[in-house]
């Protein structure tokens, strides 16, 4: 996790996604043989609200001329994830700035935030 989430939000994350996977597992067992169909929605339904809250707890950085920005939600399922060597977190973006692709570093949105509202922002 981010140093620059509260403790508080990330034990919140942590019993979220926990009591997802518990409801995700129960349900599997008992609407996949009779109604696969709520099982999928059930599925798609939790995907759609952890893309959205990432959407809004974090923002990305420009490698190349170190803007931030925000993306849409859609872009977030889209684009490409994954973790460096380093342990940080990136995102294959376009920079809205100066249009450079590259793997966007991924900062908690109280990180990025001052260079957001300076105006910094894509």
């Amino acid at each position: 996790m981010s140093p620059h989430i509260s403790s508080h939000a990330e034990k919140n994350m942590i019993v979220a996604l926990f009591s997802y996977v518990v409801v995700i597992s129960l349900s599997a067992w008992y609407l996949l043989p009779r109604a696969w169909y709520v099982w999928m929605g059930i599925i798609i339904l939790g995907l759609i609200m952890l893309v959205r809250w990432h959407t809004e707890l974090f923002v990305y950085q420009c490698t190349s001329c170190h803007k931030t920005f925000k993306i849409s939600m859609i872009q977030n399922l889209i684009s490409p994830h994954g973790i460096s060597r380093g342990g940080a977190g990136w995102t294959y973006l376009t920079c809205p700035a100066c249009g450079t692709r590259m793997r966007a570093r991924v900062i908690s949105r109280t990180e990025g935030m001052t260079e957001l509202e300076m105006g910094c922002a894509g």
